[in-house]
């Protein structure tokens, strides 16, 4: 429980950087490859267990972000649709989390659906997902697992304290906005018995659709999505034929963005046909300034040729022996 504690301190703190660069939108497939079972349900019953009073909150914390301490909740969930493997029609899921936090007895008065995914009680197996890991004990193993609120907000949500819901991502890079979109979905995604399947975690701010949901933060936007054939074919289509609408300036804006998002696909797909789909980007004319550490700390500024050297990265990352191309360019006019 202390780990999973960290895990929600880490998150807080994130949230609160100053200078936050990216936000993280994981898939809906990239939930159902970490999870052994899936399913629908509402919670019935709420138990709170104050673990440490708010005189014992972190240092760097004020009292009033701590209202009531550090607490153990315990949800009962009554399973109401499996949509992958089989859950008992009632399952005890636990987490850790601030006091004072009035969703769980909000969702439980309004009957609120989740869609609820369980699996291994291990960080790793979970990386990259909104996630809690409820660590067992003698008799019982550690359960990891996360939810999406398939129903409105609660009035107890708000900015800080909102629970993920609709819409939500899918990894074709659409978005799910009813809660039968997202069952459906998911039953044809467990139908394939694709087995194991890793996730990868790719900056895609060219390709992710334009929607309310999908912002905040500034900075890269980034989705977690299931290492398939599909996200390979995606990856080629962005490099090859990327999809551009606007004005030339911004289509070329878009252009760029969606070949970058493209490399980052194509390189976790080392092969020759891949190799071969980049090598023409070694010419790419694009320009982006730059400014990096220099060999002795100080701040270093330039202009580079941004898609060639993703690009070259790239396949000497997939094993390609390339000659490097020019990679500074200069200050466009």
């Amino acid at each position: 429980m202390r780990i999973a504690w960290l895990a929600v301190l880490a998150l807080i703190c994130s949230l609160a950087s100053a200078q936050p660069v990216s936000k993280t939108f994981p898939t809906l497939e990239a939930y159902l490859c970490r999870a052994d079972a899936s399913f629908t349900g509402i919670i019935t019953k709420v138990e709170a267990h104050v673990v440490s009073p708010k005189e014992e909150r972190p240092p760097g914390y004020i009292a009033y972000e701590f209202p009531v301490g550090y607490t153990a909740y315990s949800l009962t969930v009554a399973v109401q649709e499996n949509l992958k493997g089989t859950s008992p029609k009632k399952m005890i899921l636990k987490m850790d989390g601030l006091g004072g936090d009035e969703r769980y007895t909000d969702w439980c008065k309004h009957k609120t659906r989740f869609l609820f995914f369980t699996g291994p009680g291990d960080h790793e197996a979970w990386q990259e997902l909104r996630y809690f890991v409820h660590v067992g004990d003698e008799t019982k193993a550690s359960i990891g697992w996360s939810m999406i609120r398939l129903d409105p907000m609660v009035s107890a949500e708000n900015y800080s304290r909102s629970q993920q819901g609709l819409p939500l991502l899918s990894s074709d890079l659409t978005l799910l906005r009813t809660p039968e979109a997202v069952v459906e979905r998911t039953k044809a995604f467990v139908a394939r018995k694709l087995g194991k399947i890793d996730v990868l975690h790719l900056e895609l701010s060219g390709r992710l659709p334009r929607d309310p949901s999908l912002t905040g933060f500034g900075g890269m936007m980034c989705a977690v999505l299931p290492k398939s054939p599909e996200l390979e074919q995606q990856g080629r289509q962005m490099v090859q034929n990327p999809i551009l609408k606007g004005t030339p300036k911004e289509r070329e804006t878009q252009r760029q963005f969606q070949v970058i998002s493209g490399i980052g696909i194509l390189e976790n797909f080392p092969s020759k046909a891949n190799i071969d789909v980049l090598r023409p980007l070694l010419n790419d004319m694009a320009v982006w300034g730059y400014t990096r550490p220099g060999p002795i700390g100080n701040a270093m500024s330039g202009h580079e040729y941004i898609i060639r050297r993703k690009a070259y990265e790239a396949m000497v990352k997939m094993g390609a022996k390339v000659p490097k191309p020019q990679l500074e360019a200069p200050k466009p006019n």
